[in-house]
């Protein structure tokens, strides 16, 4: 009978150490960027009969039979490991290991760990606990790409993970930005008397528009102010652009302004805007190899941007009417127009100042010939939804006299 020949102490603790290490691999799907030395050392009254029993045997046998035997306590007191040691004997174990035939690869151990249960690798965790990301058909630099944009991580933890991980997975990228495919554009940005303004162009525009199904372009501006903050006195304008007749409904931005106020001078604010609009005009745009004519349809704002792009006098001035030559009067503290309309202005009249009480200044839209009154609409979303009826409603609900508000019975039908 064969004589059975002792484990040494440092390599049970060498391969069980393997083994924890090569168990949380699979729980994490094979991320090898896992911080093992947390991980308690399995006492070796657990796991060192099983070895002994086996001496003889190659390693990979070995192990298959630790691996198939009951999964140590893990948080057990690891002093055992200690006390069954003898002195000096872990320089020469070491020494042992290095230069015996009890060394294995890493390479051995994940081909153990591929002939089980996948389910088992992963310890057992339903796809749920990774939200909607799928783990399974792609590679590592998708996984994380997915998981960095699922679960709103930012652009700096995300590159400061890409910095952990790459040395082990040189095939990963450096940043955040080339992980997700995305990147930095940088737009020179115009100071102004009162604000910045960056210029973006028309590409965005121009990307989403199919050439075959059109052709021309006829774009539609708008330009309108909103206040950032409530506590500071700036406001963003952004000039926007949109194509339906190619199917484009959202606007694409062009353009965008911040500062205290309106943006001033005008002619700065709307030097770029003007220069991109003269150039496609006269050489048109070449989208997939096809260069289609290129036209600005009409402006669309409301009163107050349309009147300061224009350089015309407020609706609420006694010459503000923006189709007629009417003049108004005030009531009340009200302006007010009668109900016969007075001559009515022309894009001609416009650009010859006809009415000289009703402008303010000169538009710089006239040099890129835009016709400051035929396409400047007066669209029902400003005048009906956010204008008259709006007002109406709100003066019969509850702002109104009382005689002629709507009572709760009223309102309730």
């Amino acid at each position: 009978m064969a004589q059975r020949v002792p484990v040494p102490a440092a390599y049970i603790r060498r391969r069980a150490y393997e083994l924890a290490r090569e168990e949380v691999r699979g729980l994490v799907g094979n991320v090898e960027a896992v911080h093992v030395e947390h991980i308690e050392e399995v006492p070796v009254d657990v796991i060192g009969p099983a070895l002994e029993e086996n001496a003889g045997r190659n390693d990979d046998a070995v192990m298959e039979n630790v691996i198939g035997a009951p999964d140590p306590d893990l948080s057990a007191n690891s002093d055992s490991v200690e006390n069954e040691q003898t002195s000096g004997s872990d320089s020469e174990n070491d020494s042992a290991i290095n230069n015996g035939d009890h060394s294995d690869s890493d390479a051995s151990i994940a081909g153990e760990l591929q002939d089980e249960d996948p389910e088992d690798q992963a310890g057992g965790d339903s796809d749920d606990d990774y939200g909607n990301v799928n783990f399974e058909d792609d590679n590592l630099t998708v996984q994380l790409a997915k998981w960095s944009c699922s679960h709103g991580i930012t652009l700096e933890a995300t590159t400061s993970l890409l910095g952990i991980l790459r040395p082990l997975h040189p095939e990963l990228p450096k940043t955040a930005e080339a992980l997700r495919q995305t990147s930095k554009r940088k737009y020179a940005v115009k100071d102004l008397n009162n604000g910045q303004y960056s210029h973006l162009g028309f590409g965005s525009l121009f990307r989403s528009i199919d050439p075959t199904r059109l052709d021309c372009i006829k774009v539609e501006m708008g330009c309108d102010g909103f206040p950032v903050f409530k506590s500071t006195g700036t406001e963003c304008w952004p000039l926007l652009a949109k194509c339906t007749q190619a199917g484009v409904h959202t606007p694409a931005v062009v353009g965008v302004f911040y500062g205290v106020g309106k943006p001033a001078p005008l002619r700065i604010f709307l030097e770029d805007l003007m220069n991109d609009i003269r150039n496609y005009t006269a050489n048109g745009v070449l989208i997939r190899n096809r260069r289609l004519p290129f036209s600005v349809k009409y402006f669309v704002c409301d009163a107050v941007a349309r009147a300061y792009i224009r350089c015309v006098m407020g609706a609420t001035s006694h010459h503000g009417c923006e189709r007629c030559e009417q003049e108004g009067y005030t009531i009340d503290h009200v302006c007010v127009f009668r109900t016969v309309s007075g001559r009515l202005r022309t894009d001609q009249s416009f650009r010859d100042q006809r009415d000289a009480d009703h402008h303010d200044g000169i538009s710089p839209l006239l040099d890129i010939n835009i016709d400051m009154v035929s396409q400047f609409p007066l669209d029902p979303m400003h005048l009906v939804d956010l204008g008259v009826l709006r007002r109406f409603m709100e003066f019969t609900l509850g702002r109104g006299n009382v005689n002629a508000r709507m009572g709760p019975t009223q309102r309730a039908l």
